[in-house]
């Protein structure tokens, strides 16, 4: 079963060591409600819906 989750990037070290990270937010089974929150977020870089397996795994990478 394939399921879609909107996450935000989270910046995390140091000015000279930043790393990146992406906490999600919600699980769907439809991609389209989580795209109606992203644009109402502005669609900006730090927030993304992807495509994961119902187990959790990543299945495929989507912006």
């Amino acid at each position: 079963m394939t399921m879609y989750v909107l996450e935000h990037r989270v910046l995390r070290g140091t000015v000279k060591g930043r790393r990146q990270r992406w906490e999600q937010y919600a699980v769907c089974g439809q991609r389209a409600p989580l795209e109606r929150v992203l644009m109402g977020l502005g669609g900006t870089k730090e927030w993304r819906v992807r495509q994961i397996t119902a187990a959790g795994h990543i299945f495929s990478r989507a912006a």
